[in-house]
């Protein structure tokens, strides 16, 4: 029996992407079933590792040819960069193409207006690749490119940012919103809302993405810290449109840092501490860790003094999110 107790969350399959050559975005997913493709990989431990450790990884043509009968033989399509990475039912549920991996084709069909690749010196053959696809439109005079690069280690780094012609624009505006989450407190999610929308997703993408976000924990928000509620601090948070926690009741408030966010542990967790409801929200770490009064109750839980609620309430980025509520 293969051993995956080393996966944090338990996966159903793996999928083996095909890379179109000219866009290079996965253009074809073949799935297999997990135990078998995991044993299968065990005669490439190249492959086998990097799957362990990150979950997924791209090889070349040359490195697929090598790899086990039940793959090979059943992608049948020769292409310059094969991806393989572990999949779990749920992953997928966006409804609409995340531009991640899809950035070139998007853009030239004009469905996104901004993208972008981070390069580094020591970037490898896919990296290299990817970019060469990206520069043929811009010699092509179909896309235009903005490079905000360095020297550093004998080559470039930094980022490289392609548009349609005539969306040069969208480039300062972004750096213009970056640079201003710098100056106050860092990236929240009306920040995340306007990147989004210079990219080119519609409002109804983002309220799709933004919720996404919250109910997964998304770091990009900020750091995720979950507070325990009674019946009646959750209506407080309800009637504030889940934008406030309590900062008017004689008690303070519950958090944590780390929460399975299974359906059984959270009830036993409310119920533990005798509270109904989890509520989930966003702040910024170094504010939460060194400039709010509480009390450490054991390694990442705290209780927040009620006299500190109305500071949190002005350091949340975007709204809270309600993980669980009791019967």
């Amino acid at each position: 029996m293969t051993n995956l107790d080393w996966m944090d969350e338990p996966m159903e399959a793996l999928i083996v992407d095909v890379f179109d050559d000219e866009l290079c975005y996965p253009a074809l997913s073949f799935k297999f079933p997990l135990k078998e493709a995991f044993d299968a990989l065990k005669g490439q431990p190249p492959v086998h590792e990097r799957l362990v450790n990150f979950g997924s990884v791209l090889i070349d043509g040359a490195e697929f040819a090598t790899t086990d009968e039940l793959l090979k033989g059943t992608v049948p399509i020769q292409s310059k960069y094969y991806g393989l990475r572990y999949w779990k039912s749920g992953e997928e549920d966006l409804p609409y193409l995340v531009h991640t991996g899809f950035e070139l084709p998007l853009l030239l069909d004009g469905r996104k207006k901004l993208g972008w690749l981070n390069v580094e010196p020591g970037d490898g053959g896919f990296e290299k690749y990817r970019l060469a696809c990206f520069e043929r439109f811009v010699a092509q005079g179909i896309l235009g490119k903005h490079e905000d690069v360095y020297g550093r280690d004998g080559g470039m780094a930094g980022t490289i940012y392609y548009f349609p012609l005539d969306e040069a624009w969208r480039v300062p505006a972004l750096m213009f919103i970056r640079k201003a989450s710098r100056e106050c407190g860092g990236w929240s999610e009306v920040f995340e809302r306007q990147e989004g929308a210079l990219m080119g997703y519609s409002r109804a993408e983002n309220d799709v993405w933004i919720e996404n976000c919250l109910r997964s924990g998304n770091s990009s928000l900020g750091m995720s810290i979950c507070c325990l509620l009674s019946n009646e601090e959750l209506s407080f948070v309800k009637h504030s449109g889940l934008r406030a926690l309590p900062w008017n009741r004689d008690t303070d408030l519950t958090c944590f840092r780390n929460v399975d966010m299974n359906e059984e542990s959270l009830q036993t967790l409310v119920e533990s501490y005798g509270k109904s409801a989890v509520v989930r929200f966003w702040i910024n770490r170094d504010e939460f860790l060194k400039g709010i009064e509480k009390t450490e109750i054991s390694p990442g839980a705290w209780i927040i003094d009620k006299n500190q609620i109305s500071l949190v309430n002005s350091l949340l980025k975007g709204k809270l999110y309600l993980v669980y509520e009791g019967l």
